[in-house]
């Protein structure tokens, strides 16, 4: 199985798009980046799961936010979000609880081994699990882009189980 780990904030919400971030609203994501995400997955037949303070939302709402965006549902992985088991909704401090990204990215690699081909996309630089896409200064320079989409496609067309994609980081 193909697996897209997406982050939002930087990738398809940006400073360009000219919305508080704050507020949360499905109108944030920028159409152009949303259309390179879902390229990505037509293209790769990869499933998306979040690792991203936008996990801690109701399941049902994210699940509402991508098919507004004309996601049909099969792109969206049944384990949509990376959070750790039994957490569910938004907690008090979910940037806190973030901190750490790439332990809710290991912690849903090893819950689901069927994940072969994975690629990771984030403006932010951690020590992933897995190879990633990163979106230089994403939140200024308007989130995902067609060489980001480009490298992306090419690593989820690797052959191979995820530990030996994971020497294959840019």
């Amino acid at each position: 199985m193909k697996v897209l780990f997406l982050d939002i904030d930087g990738v398809v919400v940006h400073a360009k798009s000219g919305k508080d971030v704050h507020h949360l609203a499905i109108t944030l994501w920028d159409p152009k980046c949303n259309e390179r995400v879902k390229r990505i997955c037509q293209k790769t037949g990869a499933k998306i799961v979040l690792h991203s303070v936008w996990s801690y939302r109701p399941i049902e709402e994210i699940k509402t936010l991508f098919r507004e965006y004309g996601f049909p549902d099969d792109i969206l992985h049944p384990d949509l979000t990376a959070r750790k088991p039994g957490e569910s909704q938004r907690q008090e401090g979910a940037i806190e609880i973030f901190k750490e990204k790439s332990d809710y990215v290991k912690g849903w690699l090893s819950r689901h081994p069927e994940a072969q081909q994975v690629v990771l996309i984030d403006d932010e630089t951690e020590n992933w699990p897995c190879p990633w896409v990163k979106i230089h200064h994403g939140w200024y320079r308007g989130g995902i882009q067609e060489e980001h989409v480009a490298r992306a496609v090419d690593i989820l067309g690797l052959a191979g189980p995820v530990a030996e994609l994971a020497d294959a980081q840019p």
